[in-house]
């Protein structure tokens, strides 16, 4: 057969099984028992998959471990389960001729992927090098079996991780846990009183274990006109606003974007030099509108962040003057629409 000549594929498939059993073979003679690994469920692919874990395990170990050939000693069970946004949680599972025989169980934060997936390789590590004669020993401790009237029914392929079969009592169910944060940021506003305004604002973000976020914040700004016809007036304005909006969409190098939908009511207050008389007052406004807040992380809890929104003014806070004629002349009043736009730093309670 010449050096050009195509192996056939039926042909290529013999020698891969007769490599798989030599390498089998070829652990047994070292002492160390094989394993075939059972993976169940599809999370985290992108952070946890079987390929990785088994070149990961051979390398930490310096010896294979894994094979496809029937007849391995040991049997490796990986049963990953559907946790929040921010977790991820597996176990880990050793049988012997299907009964377990040692489990482990790991959760982690999805953003800790790399760290994760070190821990992954250790733990399954550990738990599949055992000694040579381990298999036997486990088999020799079990108690003898009464034979069976009939043939029990298959295992679901995809049992729940409660019910996975365990000598072990399962744990509780872990809960997602709430998260908090508080921000606070300065900017600028338009449309919350007659004329652009600087300003502040503190924020609290809460995230219960629920596909929702929730933000309550409380604004101050403050704003003023020179008008040669009309004089100067300062304007100042607080007001409490409350939104509530999906989980917040991961975005790369650890950033997030949320995003609310927003009530707000407050109070404007105006002074006017030259008709304090008939100007200094306050008037109340209201508005609904929509938010998005970009975040980074910057490490140990703290992020930046940029807080924009827009809104409709309900109701629009407009001042008069009353002349001598004593008809009323409306001096200032704030637009039909508005928006906000403010940077700071939040912080992550723990």
């Amino acid at each position: 057969m010449g050096l050009g000549t195509t192996i056939p594929a039926w042909l290529r498939s013999v020698l891969g099984l007769v490599l798989g059993v030599l390498i089998a073979d070829s652990a047994r003679a070292d002492g160390a028992p094989t394993a075939a690994l059972d993976w169940r469920g599809t999370a985290y692919q992108s952070c946890l998959d079987a390929t990785t874990l088994v070149r990961d395990v051979e390398r930490q170990l310096g010896r294979a471990v894994f094979s496809t050939a029937p007849g391995a000693d040991l049997t490796v069970r990986v049963v990953l389960a559907d946790a929040s946004d921010e977790a991820i949680r597996a176990r880990v599972e050793l049988l012997v001729d299907g009964d377990v025989t040692g489990s482990r169980e790991l959760v982690g934060e999805r953003k800790d992927c790399a760290h994760l997936r070190k821990e992954f390789a250790l733990v399954v590590s550990m738990l599949v090098d055992v000694p040579s004669d381990y298999v036997e020993s486990q088999r020799a401790a079990r108690p003898a079996r009464a034979p069976a009237a009939k043939p029990a029914p298959a295992p679901r392929l995809e049992p729940p991780l409660d019910e996975a079969p365990s000598r072990e009592p399962a744990p509780p169910p872990r809960r997602a846990p709430w998260r908090s944060a508080l921000s606070a940021v300065g900017g600028l506003s338009a449309g919350t009183v007659p004329f652009p305004a600087f300003g502040a604002a503190l924020a609290a973000v809460v995230a219960p274990p629920a596909p929702l976020n929730g933000r309550l914040a409380i604004a101050g700004w403050d704003g003023r006109s020179l008008s040669r016809e009309r004089g100067t007036a300062t304007f100042r304005a607080l007001s409490a606003s409350a939104g509530i909006g999906p989980p917040p969409l991961r975005l790369a190098q650890g950033g997030r974007m949320r995003t609310w939908a927003f009530v707000e009511a407050g109070v404007v207050w105006a002074n006017a030099m030259g008709f304090a008389t008939s100007l200094a007052s306050s008037r109340g406004f209201s508005a609904l509108g929509l938010a998005v807040r970009p975040e980074l992380d910057v490490g140990r809890g703290w992020f930046l962040c940029v807080d924009a929104d827009a809104k409709v003014m309900l109701g629009r806070p407009g001042f008069l003057y009353a002349g001598t004629s004593g008809d009323l002349v409306t001096l200032y009043r704030s637009g039909p629409f508005g928006a906000d736009v403010a940077a700071g730093l939040g912080w992550m309670l723990p």
